[in-house]
C-alpha cells in the first residue's frame, strides 16, 4: 500500500509538472503575440500620425462682421460674415490663440475683425480655429 502511495504521488507530482511547462509555453506564445499586436498597433499608430501631420489645412485669414458671440467654456465662438456673404463660426480662446494670448478679447455684435486660423469643416457650417485675431 505505501508503494501505492509513493507511485501515486510521483505520477501526480508529474502531471502538475508537466501542467506547469504547458502553461509557460502558452504564457510565452500569449506574450510574444501581443508584443507583436503592440508593435503592429505602435506602426499603424506612427503611420497614421505621419499622414495628419502633412494633411494639416493652412492657416487662413478672414475678415467679416461679428453677427453673433456665444461664450463657451475656454472663450467663445463668434459668427463672421465676410463681405462675399460667406459665414464663418470662429472659436477664439486663450488656448487656442497659443502664443498670441495677448490677442484675446471680448468682441462685439456688429464690430469687423480680422482672424487667422485653420478653417475646418463641421456638416456644412465652416469652423475657424483662431490663431491669430485683430
Amino acid at each position: 500500500m505505501k508503494q501505492y502511495f509513493r507511485s501515486l504521488s510521483f505520477v501526480a507530482v508529474l502531471a502538475f509538472a508537466a501542467s506547469c511547462a504547458s502553461h509557460t509555453e502558452e504564457s510565452t506564445a500569449t506574450t510574444e503575440s501581443t508584443a507583436d499586436t503592440v508593435a503592429t498597433l505602435v506602426e499603424d499608430t506612427t503611420a497614421s500620425t505621419a499622414t495628419e501631420d502633412s494633411t494639416k489645412t493652412q492657416l487662413e485669414s478672414i475678415s467679416g462682421e461679428v453677427k453673433e458671440v456665444t461664450p463657451g467654456k475656454d472663450g467663445y465662438t463668434a459668427k463672421l460674415v465676410t463681405s462675399d456673404n460667406k459665414t464663418y463660426f470662429a472659436t477664439v480662446s486663450h488656448a487656442n490663440l497659443k502664443e498670441n494670448a495677448s490677442q484675446y478679447r471680448a468682441v462685439k455684435v456688429g464690430e469687423t475683425i480680422q482672424i487667422t486660423g485653420e478653417v475646418w469643416k463641421m456638416g456644412e457650417e465652416d469652423h475657424v480655429t483662431v490663431r491669430s485675431l485683430k
